[in-house]
């Protein structure tokens, strides 16, 4: 599931990723795993911005899919997930 998102993201696809990131959330993947997959979607797409394969439209693009991605992982945090405080910010309740 975590490829599946991470090319989501690297293919800029808009529509399908809240859907995605739900159905992993409901699953039950940890909102940390599905940051790290968002997070490797936007770094290949930013390595193919680099070498010269993508262009401005595309990099825009997935950082659409990108924010919302994250949007709906946020969300599902403000609902069930807990956080602790930690000497240097906060931390996942384990």
């Amino acid at each position: 599931m975590n490829t599946a998102i991470s090319q989501a993201v690297e293919e800029g696809n808009l529509y399908d990723i809240e859907d995605m990131v739900n159905a992993a959330l409901a699953a039950g993947e940890s909102p940390k795993e599905l940051l790290e997959a968002l997070m490797a979607g936007i770094k290949a797409c930013g390595d193919r911005f680099e070498t010269g394969e993508f262009f401005l439209p595309e990099l825009l693009g997935s950082g659409e899919a990108f924010k919302a991605g994250l949007a709906s992982s946020r969300r599902s945090c403000r609902r069930g997930t807990r956080f602790r405080r930690v000497r240097w910010g906060w931390a996942w309740r384990t």
